[in-house]
């Protein structure tokens, strides 16, 4: 049976190509765990020991590492310009039913429907202050901007797997002083943590948002905790994701496009009770 264009959706279509041709960032066969250690090639100097593997095979790593140079730049200047803030709509990653990002089809269980068990399995870093942001800007919590911002400014760039990590992320697939996300396992140097720099959202008396889920299922949640992992995403995949947000100008938070939506009324509104208010002297209302 062919479907045609009109008895199966844009993602379902997506889903039947990824069978008859997996995206080159597919760490693994189709049905089968994703992660699959290849051994690394020994010998030289500063060469790891046997123990330290790489998690993905070249062609993957090698795919990981060639970034999308273009949509790359067209974020930074949607971004730059002020566009991405007056009309969310214009992120790449906005509508994902309809025009999901080939880069983000690999998180995306409707068209991978193992990414989530790869992405599960790599939550060690979740209650960290770090990993808890992450939750919160996929829920209806949402985030302070300036938390936002630091967690933009602490993402560590691996040089040699070109991957961008949360700090502990980047420590752990750093193994005996190499990076073990490409098969040449370069030695590559420690990186420090920010988390003292993280406050977190406040609440205004007992007032708390009504719960309606969270979002770290969705593509961009996805990528966000496999980034806060030895995962790692790559570059152009966390250009995407740590722009995928809107800031609520009416509780002053913010959330990934999945989360802000969750947290708006049925009339498209703001139904976050608010955070703390901070009187004049410094004592929260």
């Amino acid at each position: 049976f062919e479907p045609t264009a009109s008895s199966v959706s844009t993602v379902s279509k997506l889903a039947i190509d990824a069978l008859l041709t997996p995206h080159p960032r597919c760490s693994g066969p189709l049905g089968r765990s994703p992660i699959r250690p290849t051994p690394t090639p020994i010998g030289g100097e500063g060469s790891p020991s046997r123990g330290v593997r790489s998690i993905h095979n070249r062609q993957v790593a090698d795919a990981r590492k060639a970034s999308d140079i273009v949509l790359m730049e067209f974020i930074q200047q949607i971004d730059a310009s002020g566009l991405l803030k007056a009309d969310p709509s214009i992120h790449p990653a906005w509508d994902m039913n309809n025009n999901p990002p080939s880069i983000l089809h690999v998180y995306d269980r409707r068209i991978y429907s193992f990414t989530l068990d790869q992405t599960y399995a790599h939550v060690e870093f979740l209650y960290k202050k770090l990993g808890q942001l992450v939750r919160e800007m996929n829920s209806v919590l949402g985030i302070p901007f300036r938390d936002h911002a630091t967690l933009i400014r602490s993402s560590r760039s691996c040089v040699g797997c070109l991957n961008q990590f949360s700090p502990h992320g980047y420590e752990d697939h750093r193994r005996e002083g190499h990076c073990t996300n490409h098969p040449d396992c370069i030695e590559v140097e420690a990186c420090k943590t920010i988390d003292s720099l993280i406050q977190f959202r406040s609440f205004r008396g007992d007032a708390r948002p009504e719960f309606k889920g969270e979002t770290p299922d969705t593509p961009v949640g996805a990528a966000l905790i496999q980034w806060n992992s030895r995962l790692g995403v790559p570059a152009d995949v966390w250009m995407l994701i740590s722009t995928a947000v809107v800031h609520c100008t009416s509780c002053d938070l913010t959330r990934t496009f999945p989360a802000h939506t969750l947290h708006l009324d049925v009339t498209g509104q703001c139904a976050d009770p608010g955070q703390a208010i901070i009187a004049p002297g410094g004592d929260d209302d």
